[in-house]
């Protein structure tokens, strides 16, 4: 299934994707757009696009254990913040997998997701850097969420 929608996509066969991504002849902003048909193949059981989602959740999993060794916090309760549009977008999908396979390093670990656009953090940051004041900053969290 996910062969076909990569054919749909960039109006290729999947393999010549790979070898132009590769080979840089495509455009890695296009590969984005394969982002949504590999969590929908994946959620209806393709094992290929099922692979590359557990890829992903290897990768944040480990990125966040190393922080909690680091840290020092495997035995004491912890929370672990997840954001970015993927996360978001794909919440039900990605944060069980997480949780279980960052439950290797800790089981006190307590995921959450941000509630906030991707953008609202570099936001905050910009207007803090222009001199805007904490409640300036707060309303425009308030604008992108609506």
């Amino acid at each position: 299934a996910l062969r076909e929608r990569a054919l749909d996509v960039f109006g290729m066969p999947a393999e010549e994707v790979a070898v132009a991504a590769h080979a840089g002849q495509l455009d890695r902003g296009r590969l984005r757009d394969l982002v949504p048909p590999v969590f929908a193949t994946a959620a209806a059981g393709d094992p290929v696009a099922d692979s590359i989602v557990q890829r992903l959740v290897e990768e944040v999993a480990g990125m966040a254990g190393a922080l909690v060794r680091r840290m020092d916090l495997v035995d004491r309760p912890v929370d672990v913040v997840l954001g970015g549009g993927i996360l978001q977008a794909q919440r039900s999908l990605l944060v069980p997998r997480i949780a279980a396979s960052l439950e290797r390093v800790t089981r006190k670990a307590q995921l959450h997701v941000l509630d906030v656009a991707p953008v609202a953090g570099a936001l905050a940051s910009a207007l803090q850097w222009v001199g805007a004041t904490p409640d300036q900053i707060e309303r425009s969290r308030g604008y992108l969420l609506g």
